[in-house]
């Protein structure tokens, strides 16, 4: 069941520790960006990936790139929020391939009224990049840019993010290694 929210795949980040490119990685039966699409699908109704790279094209999603660069994870959130055509985005890396449906649908099913930021929380920590954020909250991103305050963690606190306790880590599993690849593949 689709609902007016856009899926955002972060897809921007430099693989550095990885070595190569680790979105495109072939992961058991795809690559390890198709995860979180596989995740988002069945539930956004747009879906984003956050990528300055040419490599992305070949998804059949629109690509935004980010308008700041090398300051992490919180410019594609700016840009996501900036270029999406809903309130709500539901963010996901391209690196978690045990993100499941199931837990999209869970988050999902967290939106308050009056929320701006669900973020999940395992035994005390917040996972950011696996949260769902409102329009509304572009202003204080912003500032926080401008202030070069890069810590989600920053942002979740001065918004009163609502924080859902999960009891299985397992779909926040990301891969940023060669060693974390061969681990979980």
């Amino acid at each position: 069941m689709k609902i007016n929210i856009t899926g955002v795949v972060l897809a921007g980040g430099e693989s550095s520790r990885m070595g190569e490119e680790k979105s495109l990685m072939q992961f058991k039966e795809q690559k390890l960006i198709e995860f979180s699409i596989t995740a988002l699908k069945p539930y956004c109704s747009e879906i984003l990936i956050s990528s300055s790279k040419n490599i992305h094209q070949t998804f059949s999603y629109r690509i935004i790139a980010d308008e700041y660069h090398k300051i992490g994870p919180i410019a594609g959130i700016h840009s996501a929020l900036r270029n999406s055509h809903t309130d709500f985005i539901i963010i996901l890396p391209c690196d978690s391939p045990m993100v499941k449906s199931q837990f999209v649908e869970y988050l999902l099913s967290q939106i308050g009224e009056n929320d701006k930021v669900i973020v999940p929380q395992y035994q005390s920590n917040k996972e950011p990049l696996f949260a769902i954020y409102h329009k509304s909250i572009l202003p204080v991103i912003e500032l926080q840019i401008k202030n070069q305050d890069y810590r989600l963690t920053h942002i979740l606190d001065k918004v009163n993010a609502k924080v859902i306790e999960v009891t299985d880590r397992s779909c926040f599993v990301n891969i940023n290694t060669p060693q974390d690849f061969n681990k979980y593949l």
